[in-house]
């Protein structure tokens, strides 16, 4: 039987789903269909602790000078060098605050970067001039219109029409992402619906439509507004369960986390992703060597991180987390047992695989290798036979070239592993419209992919080889022009 209700109940239900639509910030929406695959589906999510996190203790320094500085500036808040409570070494300068455990292991896989001494080329110590000129990009300018990641996501020419969710505030929105109309922001995915009083909802959705039924963009952004709920609705985002054993915290940064993570398995688009952490302004009582509040804090924030990278799983290799502050801390404490504010920072670059640089480089290592070989190969020739010091040269430089192949060829192999037949693909396709030819490029059958990088590889050797032989002659001329022993 049909519900009976009053006009006047009925327009202040429709009243509030208005209301609860235009809090979710969804404005101007271009959809496309669950699942659609884009041109270019890498996605940058950014975490900004704010208050100025104290970097010097999240990588304290472990020996030499600086250790000493570090130690007499901070004789309550140090971080032992080592021992069951002390820094995590990241290599024989550098450790890690022990609360950042979690993240250790990435470390050690080479999918967690630590960038030092980074920060704003402005001396503001002000915590909001300073996010505002880092969000804005424009060190010492609050006045311009857009957010950096706005201005990344417009100027990027490999972003496709249709897509529905490009950019994602979990919680608040930035304002590195001032001035994008196409920005979500939402606290969990359960929340993003339309408020209703039960039974009135479907008459409040037809309501709605009809109001917003027009060619204008206003009609159409709440048009497109209701079908972007309704499709985020029919995900079943409430009975989510995060992948591969990943266990978030119970708190509301992890739960920011994960509503990241179930937005990008729906493949919505989500290129640009925001979070923030805060509570990092730690003038008072900061704690006890590794104990107390900051390490609480930054337990928070390796915790919640560690949980995320797991639960992506497959899409943590198209995924790039960058964790930043507006700047550092002072290295003395202060009289409170804090510290105050300061310059210099560190941020944190967690992702996939590292770049495999090792092909790329061997070419000219073997530049190298084949003259010296050519060059050393001339000190065991008699110093009147030129014509002995070249071939010998010559001689020397293949055998280099030999290694050289040897070497690339398994480099080369082992890179076609790491980067796979698709991301082989994405790349081939971004060289090609950098020297403008567009175009997509099918990703091969992965038989034909590796058999191809292995006759590549080949191809490339034999030229290292005839190359590196020349070389290698040249090498031995060189030494006898050094001797005096070639006449003009």
């Amino acid at each position: 039987m049909p519900s009976k209700i009053s006009r006047r109940k009925f327009m202040v239900g429709c009243s509030a789903a208005i209301a609860a639509l235009a809090g979710s910030r969804l404005t101007r929406l271009a959809l496309a269909a669950p699942g659609a695959q884009a041109a270019n589906d890498n996605a940058l999510i950014v975490v900004f602790l704010r208050g100025g996190w104290d970097a010097l203790n999240v990588f304290p320094v472990l020996d030499g000078p600086d250790r000493a500085a570090y130690e007499t500036a901070r004789p309550t808040l140090k971080i032992a060098a080592g021992g069951p409570n002390g820094a995590l070494p990241l290599n024989d300068t550098l450790g890690l605050h022990p609360a950042m455990r979690p993240l250790y292991g990435l470390y050690q896989d080479k999918r967690l970067a630590v960038v030092q001494a980074c920060g704003l080329n402005h001396d503001t110590r002000s915590h909001f001039d300073a996010m505002e000129y880092i969000e804005l990009g424009t060190p010492g300018s609050k006045t311009t219109t857009a957010g950096w990641m706005t201005r990344a996501l417009q100027s990027d020419p490999h972003l496709p029409n249709g897509v529905l969710m490009p950019a994602l505030a979990a919680g608040a929105q930035p304002t590195a992402l001032l001035a994008h109309s196409n920005t979500i922001a939402m606290n969990t995915p359960s929340d993003f619906s339309i408020w209703s009083n039960g039974s009135y909802q479907p008459d409040q959705r037809v309501v709605l439509r009809q109001m917003y039924a027009g060619e204008d963009w206003m009609r159409q952004a709440g048009a497109q507004t209701l079908r972007t709920v309704e499709l985020v609705e029919q995900q079943s985002v409430s009975e989510y369960v995060p992948e591969n054993g990943a266990q978030y915290p119970d708190d509301y940064f992890s739960v920011n986390l994960k509503t990241l993570a179930q937005m990008m398995k729906l493949n919505l688009g989500l290129r640009v992703g925001a979070v923030d952490l805060g509570g990092w302004d730690t003038h008072d009582y900061q704690g006890d060597r590794h104990e107390g509040y900051f390490g609480d804090l930054l337990g928070q924030l390796a915790r919640g991180l560690e949980a995320f990278y797991t639960d992506l799983g497959g899409y943590a290799e198209r995924t790039t987390v960058v964790v930043m502050s507006e700047f550092g801390r002072r290295l003395a404490q202060n009289g409170s047992y804090g510290t105050d504010h300061g310059h210099g920072s560190a941020m944190l670059v967690l992702g996939g695989p590292p770049a495999f640089v090792l092909p790329l480089c061997l070419p000219c290592l073997a530049l190298f290798a084949g003259v010296g070989a050519g060059y050393c190969a001339g000190l065991w020739e008699q110093p009147e036979v030129n014509t002995r010091a070249l071939a010998r040269g010559a001689g020397a430089g293949a055998i280099a070239g030999l290694g050289a192949w040897l070497a690339h060829l398994i480099s080369g192999l082992a890179a076609a592993v790491v980067i796979g037949p698709e991301r082989s693909a994405e790349f081939t396709e971004s060289l090609l419209r950098a020297l403008g030819q567009a175009g997509p490029v099918p990703t091969p059958e992965p038989a034909q992919f590796y058999v191809q990088s292995a006759f590549a590889a080949c191809c490339f050797g034999a030229f290292e080889v005839a190359l590196m032989a020349g070389l290698g002659a040249l090498g031995g001329l060189l030494w006898w022009r050094m001797q005096g022993r070639v006449s003009a």
